[in-house]
């Protein structure tokens, strides 16, 4: 290494220029002949390397400046020279040899610059492939020197890799520039580091650097190239690779963003831009590079993959293909996933390939996990799938066995449990708490992720109100029928849950309610037999409170006369009285106590006072007298004390 001392013409300064010196001495072939000063059996050539940036066209020398032939370097050889002295003799013999000479003393003198370089100062002198000559740039002459040149560094290790932060960073190992890639940017490093790009291929990436525009065309003449499809390809084959990654989604989502590139590039252009992105998505669609919810690892097109639906955890989503559900907030990864052949959520894909064939379970927690999701969903299935679902779903009744919906009847307003034991076998309630749990579990989701969401009050919890009234409350608080309402989440929850259940078909009638009911007289024996006269005061209260249901069964015939069941409540001994016997209201005169009623008649137990709370609309349809008229009460006097004089 020689340093000289410059002083610039433009400031009164000097500067130091260093320069690198390599001598090559070749013997010289017995057929090649210098001439007039010839009878050597070696000459040298000799190549200085100055250390200047950008490297700039040098001279070439025969022991004096001859002129510049488009060399970055400075090039010292026994070139016989024209007559002029002006330039080389291109046609001597001497001259050709020589020249042939050139290539492997500039790529001897580079390897040496940068390997002492590298020993002595741990630095590498990346800008010196600046001095390597370009396609047009040297003249004639010297055009084959730069094809020579070419062809041997290709073959040399005289590049240096890169090494990760597992090796400290810095530069790696002497490799030929055929084995590197240029260094990552920012979102490929962080996916795949250098030394795992090494275990997977044979490749290795550049040590980060500035890379001018002259040295990237002098890199990719020699044969680096960029990180393109087929290495990340070749990465994520090795078998140890993707698995190591398992356990940290947020590298899944910047691996699909790093897809992106190869699988959407030139898409619509119809070009060989897209048709490469469409070979590179075939080939990852087999690679088993999907993250799912489970912790496994799935190919997207191994069928039945699908996005995660949203935030619920049902408790089966182990056993079906999901995408991991942190992943599921990477749109431009999505898509990605998506064309390689992941799909959106396919309700009625998951109903029918999963969970319909398991919804004969008896494992309470996936009959009601089954059920949720069902809930969750049912507005995305079709009628044809939903009648598969009616058939073959199962929900909890109080007795904790699992029933088909059509043998359950609705836990609505009444008292489930008296109203159960009250009629026996002819109805089953299904488990109110079975649905209380999963709309809690919702309940509590909704609640954390709307913690800062203010709510006045919560009208259901607030007013008690039962699943079977809460659609009612809503459909009128959003017809703006009730202002007391704020609707909240715990009230669309409670509604969706409604309305699921009714889609199922689950029953909202009491045996009497809906139909003529031939078997109301067996019924009230029944009832009277198991639970007494409290037990028909209590049918009486249950009817009273689905009186509203009943209204199409207790309308009046076409010819104006009573409906066939409204006779027959008429006409059966049911209704317990005041003297605690039981009437048929049609044959027996029943007063609904009143003040006025009783202000008449007193509280003596002269009349029969029905036992059992009315509605107006109930005591009127039924028979019984609510106020005190001229036939009620001739009615009524054949029964009356005649020894009352102030009755």
């Amino acid at each position: 290494v020689l340093e000289t001392r410059v002083r610039s013409p433009v400031e009164d300064v000097t500067r130091a220029v260093r320069y690198f010196r390599h001598l090559h001495t070749v013997a010289i072939p017995p057929h090649v002949s210098r001439g007039k000063g010839g009878g050597l059996e070696t000459t040298t050539l000799v190549v200085v390397f100055p250390d200047t940036h950008p490297a700039q066209i040098q001279n070439v020398f025969a022991y004096l400046p001859v002129k510049e032939y488009g060399l970055r370097f400075i090039l010292n050889a026994d070139f016989v020279l024209a007559s002029s002295r002006e330039h080389i003799a291109e046609d001597r013999e001497w001259n050709l040899w020589l020249r042939s000479q050139v290539a492997e003393a500039f790529c001897d003198a580079l390897e040496a610059y940068l390997k002492e370089l590298q020993q002595k100062t741990g630095s590498y002198a990346f800008q010196a492939w600046e001095m390597v000559p370009l396609p047009g740039e040297v003249p004639s002459f010297f055009a084959s020197v730069a094809e020579a040149i070419w062809a041997m560094l290709r073959e040399r290790r005289v590049m240096v890799a890169g090494s990760g932060p597992e090796d400290g960073d810095g530069v790696g190992e002497w490799v030929a520039p055929g084995s590197l890639l240029f260094p990552p940017d920012e979102e490929l490093a962080i996916v795949i580091s250098s030394a795992e790009l090494r275990e997977s291929t044979t490749r290795h990436f550049l040590p980060p650097h500035q890379i001018t525009p002259r040295m990237r065309q002098v890199y990719e003449l020699l044969g680096v190239s960029n990180f393109s499809a087929d290495h990340l390809l070749a990465v994520l084959s090795n078998a140890e690779f993707l698995p190591s990654k398992a356990a940290q989604p947020k590298w899944f989502g910047r691996l699909y963003r790093l897809l992106a590139r190869y699988v959407t590039a030139g898409a619509g252009t119809g070009g060989e831009a897209e048709e490469a992105a469409l070979q590179a998505l075939e080939k990852f669609a087999s690679v088993p590079l999907v993250l799912l919810q489970s912790g496994k690892l799935v190919s997207p097109n191994s069928g039945q993959v699908y996005f995660y639906p949203h935030r619920a955890q049902y408790g089966f989503e182990h056993e079906l293909k999901l995408v991991h559900q942190d992943l599921c907030d990477c749109t431009v990864g999505m898509e990605v996933l998506e064309r390689m052949g992941v799909s959106s959520t396919d309700t009625e894909a998951i109903l029918q390939s999963y969970i319909l064939p398991q919804l004969g379970r008896s494992n309470f927690t996936y009959a009601q996990a089954f059920v949720t999701y069902l809930a969750n969903h049912a507005e995305h299935v079709s009628d044809k799938v939903w009648a598969k679902v009616v058939r073959s779903v199962k929900l909890r009744d109080r007795k904790k066995q699992l029933r088909p919906p059509s043998q359950l009847v609705f836990p609505d307003s009444l008292n489930t449990i008296k109203t159960e034991e009250l009629l026996g076998g002819s109805v089953t309630y299904l488990d109110g708490g079975f649905i209380q749990d999963a709309i809690a579990a919702e309940l509590g989701s909704i609640s954390a992720e709307s913690a800062n969401s203010p709510v006045k009050h919560d009208f259901v919890q607030e007013n008690a109100l039962s699943v079977g009234t809460v659609s009612t409350v809503l459909a009128d608080a959003i017809a703006g029928k009730r202002t007391d309402v704020q609707l909240t989440p715990s009230e669309v929850v409670h509604a969706k849950w409604s309305a699921f259940l009714d889609r199922l078909q689950l029953s909202r009638l009491l045996p009497f309610q809906g139909q003529d009911c031939p078997a109301f007289p067996s019924i009230v024996g029944t009832v009277l037999s198991k639970h007494g006269k409290d037990g028909l005061r209590q049918l009486l209260e249950a009817m009273v409170k689905v009186w509203e249901t009943m209204k199409e069964q207790l309308a009046p015939q076409r010819n104006g006369k009573p409906s066939p069941f409204l006779l027959r409540l008429r006409s059966t001994p049911w209704i317990v009285t005041s003297a605690g016997t039981v009437v048929a209201p049609a044959s027996t005169v029943v007063w609904q106590r009143s003040e006025e009623v009783v202000a008449l008649f007193g509280d003596s137990g002269a009349v029969l006072y029905c036992a059992a709370e009315l509605t107006e609309e109930v005591a009127d349809a039924l028979g019984v007298h609510r106020k005190p008229t001229v036939p009620a009460v001739l009615a009524e006097l054949p029964r009356l004390p005649s020894t009352d004089p102030e009755l």
